[in-house]
C-alpha cells in the first residue's frame, strides 16, 4: 500500500515538472513571436 502512495506521489511530482516544462516552452514561442 505504501508503495503504491509513494508510486502515484512520484507520478504526480514527474507530472507536474513536465506541465512546467510544457508552460515555459508556450511562453517563450509567444515571447519569440
Amino acid at each position: 500500500m505504501h508503495k503504491k502512495i509513494n508510486f502515484y506521489f512520484n507520478l504526480f511530482l514527474h507530472l507536474t515538472r513536465l506541465e512546467r516544462v510544457k508552460c515555459k516552452g508556450i511562453v517563450k514561442f509567444y515571447r519569440n513571436k
